[in-house]
């Protein structure tokens, strides 16, 4: 899947281990995220080669401002932990998504990268 493609980037602990979506439903919904048609997605993923996982939560939209496709994603990996609280942080955090917060700024040849959003320890 195109998640799988990115989430092969998260390399686990042990050697050769990589985020892959479990192969359980997603449940998909069409929601409207901040005034913009989106793909709200809900499942779990699973590191292969490591004995990791969990549920992860992402929402996939256009963004006119930057005109691209934006994916935005939260994993939870809390073993013995329940799931719930934290997706629901994860989520509310995603809500506060703002193209300008992430939209590079130039002043002459250089780029000047924006501040990283603040986000509370779980």
């Amino acid at each position: 899947t195109r998640r799988d493609r990115y989430a092969k980037k998260i390399q686990g602990v042990l050697p050769g281990s990589f985020m892959a979506t479990d192969t359980v439903p997603s449940l998909v919904r069409e929601i409207d995220f901040g005034g913009r048609y989106a793909k709200w997605v809900s499942s779990l993923w699973q590191m292969e080669n490591d004995y990791m996982g969990g549920p992860f939560v992402s929402y996939t939209f256009y963004d006119g401002t930057l005109k691209r496709l934006v994916t935005l994603e939260g994993f939870v990996y809390g073993p013995g932990e329940k799931k719930s609280p934290y997706l629901r942080e994860l989520e509310a955090v995603m809500d506060t998504y703002s193209p300008a917060a992430i939209k590079p700024k130039v002043k002459g040849d250089a780029f000047l990268q924006p501040p990283l959003p603040q986000v509370c320890n779980l």
